[in-house]
């Protein structure tokens, strides 16, 4: 049966394992970042790997994996030139997350490329036959995708692990690399 009343009863915490207390919050996000580059650290020895590639977008997620990849170098103690940062602009790109990424990269020592995707996506989007003005979530997918192969590719090419930056709200909101 459906209730009448479709009021909830009680209070539903929308993010039930963040602390509010700051100090609380602090001290989980350390170990949080202590838990991710220690787990990348064992990755890297156990698969030998020769570095770590990592798609730089100038974003939040792509600064915070670089910021992992950065202590995980030092607990290695490898140097930074170790990561291999790849900014790779589209059409939708902003000059102010490229400029972001390249100041990142340059002030982080680490390796870096900028590797321009336009004329591979719009290449995949003419074999799907998809309207290229037509700006939709094949369109989106299509750069994330090509970025993803590009990495991916590289990482093969020089012994080196290539280093994800989606997170779970992306897929909530239908955005997704696979």
């Amino acid at each position: 049966p459906v209730p009448d009343d479709d009021r909830l009863l009680r209070h539903i915490d929308p993010a039930p394992f963040v602390p509010t207390n700051p100090e609380t919050l602090d001290q989980r996000c350390g170990e949080l970042f202590d838990y991710t580059s220690h787990a990348l650290s064992q990755r890297i020895r156990e698969k030998d790997s020769q570095g770590i590639v990592l798609g730089l977008s100038g974003g939040l997620d792509s600064t915070l994996a670089l910021l992992i990849a950065l202590e995980s170098t030092k607990q290695l103690d490898k140097p930074a030139d170790f990561i291999h940062t790849i900014t790779m602009p589209a059409k939708a790109s902003s000059k102010r997350t490229q400029d972001n990424a390249t100041l990142l990269a340059k002030a982080t020592d680490t390796t870096h490329k900028v590797k321009p995707i336009q004329e591979l996506s719009d290449i995949f989007l003419e074999l799907i036959e998809h309207n290229q003005e037509k700006q939709d979530i094949a369109y989106e997918n299509t750069q994330a995708r090509t970025r993803k192969e590009i990495l991916m590719n590289y990482a093969n090419t020089i012994g080196a692990l290539e280093l994800g930056t989606g997170d779970m709200s992306e897929i909530a909101i239908g955005w997704c690399t696979y």
